[in-house]
């Protein structure tokens, strides 16, 4: 361990994940962490300094991190513009108020919320404890594609789930990519696997806070879809089966077939009923069913490292899903 400020300091990385827990006795500590992890700022310190504790334990990847934050002050600071990622929060424990224009947004502890794009923030808050998850614009942009977004540039209209059911919703999927992919070093070492933990904090945020991206894609499931399989539906579907694979999005297989996002989604919806990264994971199913019947378990393999190696990180969806295409379990297929 590194000493640095009063406190102290682990970095460790594995594969693309880099880990961090930071405590420091020193503001200035706090600032520096703070500022490269999310934005820039100009901060006022309120209280007894030679009480302050300050914690920072996470992890991150190209795309996005998740991380658990302590400031033992209170804290005043006007923000720069934060304009190639979004960050969700939670509060955990203390106050917090963040305001942007004339929006104000105070938290209820333990709902996510998302600080609010597209302006420079003011921030207030006392003693807080909380969880921050950052996800780049360019996989919300994506997932927001995949999910049959209209083309149009990604606009949230609402800064809090729009049910409980989807607030329980995303602290799930957050939970379990921050302990089942980042916390387990030998999914978090599949590209494949980062990729889809990725997508699926995009798709979850995407569906739990309101946004143009998710009305334009109820919009499209209700258009007709009659008529024989054109061209571009079969030329998106051999590339996806040659690319399973690599990290694949929307747009490459939309360029792969020939036509925008939108006449791509509209396509697999009229004549298979189903996104194209809907068949994009059925294919990556079918080859970890495959990979599970060629191993021999006396080699050492895993359902679980198996799954990974497809982009599947989750391994009890992993088997309702395997037993529904299959009719038996992943574990018994690879006993067999």
């Amino acid at each position: 361990m590194l000493t640095e400020g009063g406190g102290g300091m682990k970095v460790g990385s594995a594969s693309q994940v880099s880990e961090f827990d930071v405590s420091s006795c020193d503001p200035d500590v706090a600032d520096v962490w703070l500022r490269a992890a999310y934005v820039d700022y100009r901060r006022r310190l309120h209280g007894d300094l030679s009480t302050f504790r300050f914690a920072f334990t996470g992890a991150s990847v190209p795309s996005f991190s998740i991380a658990t934050v302590h400031h033992g002050m209170g804290f005043e600071c006007e923000t720069d513009l934060l304009d190639d990622a979004i960050v969700v929060n939670t509060t955990l424990a203390g106050r917090i108020e963040v305001a942007t224009g004339r929006t104000v947004v105070v938290p209820t502890p333990g709902v996510p919320y998302l600080m609010p794009p597209g302006r420079p923030w003011t921030i207030q808050w006392e003693q807080l404890t909380n969880e921050a998850v950052r996800i780049d614009r360019p996989v919300l942009e994506r997932a927001a594609a995949g999910m049959g977004g209209d083309g149009e540039a990604l606009r949230f209209t609402g800064s809090t789930p729009s049910s409980p059911e989807w607030a329980s919703y995303l602290r799930a999927v957050t939970a379990h990519v921050r302990d089942e992919v980042l916390g387990n070093p030998d999914t978090a070492a599949h590209p494949l696997a980062l990729a889809e933990a990725a997508r699926s904090l995009a798709v979850a945020t995407l569906l739990s806070i309101p946004n143009n991206a998710v009305a334009a894609a109820e919009d499209l499931t209700t258009r007709e879809r009659p008529g024989a399989e054109p061209a571009v539906v079969r030329r998106a579907v051999e590339f996806m089966d040659a690319n399973a694979h690599r990290e694949v999005d929307v747009a490459q297989v939309a360029d792969a077939a020939h036509i925008g996002i939108r006449g791509l989604q509209a396509a697999f919806r009229r004549h298979r009923d189903q996104t194209p990264l809907e068949y994009l994971r059925r294919v990556r199913l079918e080859q970890a069913h495959r990979d599970l019947q060629a191993a021999d378990p006396a080699q050492g393999l895993t359902v679980a490292a198996i799954a990974a190696r497809w982009g599947f990180t989750h391994p009890g969806r992993f088997s309702v899903d395997y037993r529904r295409a299959y009719g038996l379990s992943p574990r018994q297929t690879l006993k067999n």
